[in-house]
């Protein structure tokens, strides 16, 4: 997990920070059957996914926009609500967590 998070922080793009972190929050909600029914919700806002990749807020926030353009997530005040968590992964360039079940944090 934390070559990720290094490989996240020096060699990604923004689009690819951005998306790497909303589809790597949405998996470990959904590790830990949070909302098992229902979409995950992060409640996360815009200067935390600013701040996590070490993005400026006006950059976070036109590449946020990118990828609710192009339908792989919903911005919404305080929260985000992940449309197409494959689509992320995709972005991001990750093929996810390996397969077991573990806290959230």
């Amino acid at each position: 997990m934390l070559d990720e998070h290094l490989l996240s922080s020096g060699r990604r793009s923004a689009l690819e920070r951005a998306a790497y972190l909303l589809a790597f929050l949405h998996k470990r909600a959904e590790a830990v059957q949070i909302n098992k029914q229902e979409a995950i919700v992060l409640p996360i806002s815009q200067l935390h996914v600013a701040d996590t990749p070490g993005l400026s807020i006006v950059h976070t926030n036109k590449t946020l926009r990118k990828l609710a353009d192009r339908g792989l997530i919903r911005w919404m005040d305080r929260t985000c609500l992940v449309l197409d968590v494959a689509g992320l992964m995709d972005s991001a360039g990750w093929e996810g967590p390996s397969e077991r079940r573990r806290p959230l944090i």
